[in-house]
């Protein structure tokens, strides 16, 4: 940053408050390419290597809802998901176009980034100069929930890119006391409640930093009313959700589980290979150096805090606090809502304290900190990279089998996620045709009864496999797609079943998370 300057603040020069009591530096020196520049690289950083790890069920959930029509996608959002409806429109429209394969699927998260990126150095050098601009533009770009969430097919980094863009708006309304700036606001503030529910949260936060500002208060009426205008306009997603409110969040959080995720997880190190049914997937360098990221990024973030900017910590502290504490309290009070990938519009909250802490270190430090963070960073990101990055995944691999394995005509058959406690089964494996459909084409399902498409359900329902008799009298070959943890006394109860049938099982497959089963029969049709 050669056009800077040593300031007690180190910042690269004096900055004086705008009498709305937002920061802004006295030279005039353009914005330029920087944001632009940023941008770019977080796109890079985040679409990276995206497409190795294999789809999961989050994204098979998307691609299940992008993909249908659009009646039949409203007759879902009417039962389940209303919170992601808008994504599931968007992504309608891209997946039309780019179809939903690996990277494409993750590509418009990755641009999201690259949005939000820009935007957070727009923010902060406003807030604070074009020093802690660069920082934390950095910080965000390479930060685990930031680099987890672009290439994850769903609506965080997108949410997150909102969330910046409306406080660049505020910002501008604030310092420049211009009505457009609060229309913007308040369209921003509908499509990103719309998007994410807890964008709300973030809309409170700004109001927390304009009464934390005395200059900042002649703003509060316009704020107040594009602020109401927006969260009315997005008011029947947050009823649809709080109506689906079982949907939301992780239950049965252990107190030590919550502090754990929301010092560690909420940031340092988004979601991970890690899955309860496999054995040592937890496991990894990645794990210690979340912790010790976790570490260093808060001692960062304290610095900024010893060295005050008062406009950006009464920015930055509100949006990093008051979504976290809602979700945790709510959480700890009444029902089991927190989820750090649903904060992720937090992130650019903790990359401004931790650039603003880097900003008030000498140059040498700077860099040598910052150097720290992405060595650290580093396992975190290439775990993030691996085929089973994604709750160790093995769905690339299981489709691949089916597909070398299976012919037109066979049966394919969908083991339920768990046991069903009726004779119908709402939620099977059947996700891993969602994802990967090129493999199951021309197989033939014996247990489905409708699809999800059908019956305005994510999954569909399903028949349990010892009452499919009459579906598999004319197949002599099926292969059984199972989850790896399902319990063994049922596998064998279905096997057994099979082998009454006249199969036997001829072939076989293990992965991490499922197991695939070959069986023939000799006689009694022609599949």
């Amino acid at each position: 940053m050669s056009d800077t300057t040593a300031q007690a603040s180190s910042n690269p020069r004096p900055a004086r408050l705008t009498p709305s009591g937002t920061l802004r530096p006295t030279h005039r020196t353009a914005v330029g390419a920087a944001p632009v520049l940023v941008g770019l690289i977080a796109v890079a950083v985040s679409l990276f290597l995206a497409w190795q790890p294999a789809l999961w069920t989050d994204e098979a959930v998307t691609i299940s809802a992008a993909s249908r029509s659009w009646s039949s996608l409203w007759s879902m959002l009417g039962e389940v998901d209303a919170v992601h409806g808008a994504y599931y429109a968007l992504m309608h429209l891209w997946g039309s176009v780019f179809g939903y394969s690996e990277a494409a699927l993750r590509l418009p998260s990755a641009i999201a980034v690259g949005f939000a990126t820009a935007g957070l150095y727009l923010a902060a050098r406003a807030l604070d100069g074009p020093r802690t601009a660069f920082a934390a533009a950095a910080v965000f770009a390479v930060l685990p929930r930031t680099t987890w969430m672009g290439m994850e097919g769903r609506s965080f980094a997108l949410s997150t890119a909102v969330t910046v863009a409306l406080s660049c708006a505020l910002l501008a309304g604030v310092s420049r006391r211009r009505r457009r700036w609060f229309v913007l606001y308040g369209l921003l503030a509908a499509i990103g409640v719309i998007l994410n529910i807890y964008v709300l949260l973030a809309v409170v936060s700004h109001g927390l930093y304009i009464l934390l500002l005395p200059r900042a208060r002649r703003a509060l009426l316009a704020w107040s009313a594009a602020a109401a205008g927006g969260v009315l306009a997005g008011a029947p997603v947050v009823v649809a959700a709080v109506r689906q409110a079982g949907q939301l969040g992780t239950p049965d959080l252990t107190l030590q589980q919550l502090a754990r995720k929301v010092l560690v997880d909420q940031w340092f190190l988004g979601e991970t290979p890690t899955n309860a049914a496999v054995s040592g997937s937890g496991n990894g360098l990645w794990q210690p150096a979340a912790v010790i990221l976790a570490g260093a990024a808060w001692l960062l973030a304290a610095r900024a805090l010893r060295a005050p900017s008062r406009p950006l910590l009464a920015f930055a502290l509100p949006l990093l606090l008051v979504p976290t504490a809602a979700l945790v309290l709510y959480s700890l009070a009444a029902s089991p809502i927190y989820n750090p990938r649903y904060l992720s519009l937090t992130v650019p909250a903790m990359a401004l304290l931790i650039g603003a802490g880097l900003a008030r270190l000498r140059s040498p430090r700077a860099v040598a900190a910052l150097g720290l963070l992405c060595a650290l960073i580093l396992p975190v990101y290439l775990s993030q990279r691996s085929e089973g990055a994604k709750d160790s995944s093995d769905w690339a691999r299981a489709a691949g089998y089916v597909q070398a394995h299976a012919n037109p005509g066979n049966g394919i058959y969908f083991g339920p996620r768990r046991p069903p406690e009726g004779p119908l089964v709402d939620q099977t494996q059947r996700r891993i045709s969602t994802a990967y459909p090129e493999a199951f084409e021309g197989l033939r399902d014996v247990t489905v009864l409708a699809t999800g498409e059908a019956d305005g359900s994510l999954d569909g329902t399903s028949l349990r496999l010892q009452d499919s008799t009459s579906r598999i009298k004319d197949i002599n070959r099926i292969l059984a797609v199972r989850r790896a943890d399902y319990p063994p006394e049922l596998t064998a109860a279905e096997d057994r079943w099979l082998v009454e049938q006249g199969f036997t099982a001829v072939d076989a497959w293990s992965g991490t998370t499922n197991r695939i089963t070959v069986f023939e029969r000799k006689s009694g049709g022609s599949s």
